[in-house]
């Protein structure tokens, strides 16, 4: 079972030094491009309400389906616009997964 390690919300007390249990559970929501439910916490400190994709490195990304084909392609040469043509995502898209990539 996933247990959050900090609230990501940096004003929080519960940010840089998380307290035992510092967080309640909150339900889940089912995501499009995932099969399982993402569970959802509420931080006892600022009430604010945060899920376990949150902490993940595809977080916020609408393909996260393109990341792994993106990278190999990138990787074998390929330039931004001909991945984009070949993934069908626009450019600027590419742009941006490419720099989380390399971030």
């Amino acid at each position: 079972m996933f247990q959050p390690p900090r609230c990501p919300y940096r004003s929080c007390s519960q940010h840089c030094k998380p307290a035992a249990k510092f967080f309640r559970k909150h339900g889940s929501y089912q995501p499009r491009c995932r099969r399982r439910p993402v569970p959802r916490f509420r931080c006892k400190s600022c009430g604010r309400t945060f899920s376990r994709q949150t902490f993940r490195l595809d977080y916020r990304d609408n393909r996260p389906d393109a990341n792994r084909r993106l990278f190999d392609s990138l990787a074998s040469g390929t330039g931004l616009r001909q991945s984009a043509r070949t993934l069908k995502l626009t450019v600027r898209s590419t742009e941006l997964k490419f720099r989380k990539l390399a971030r």
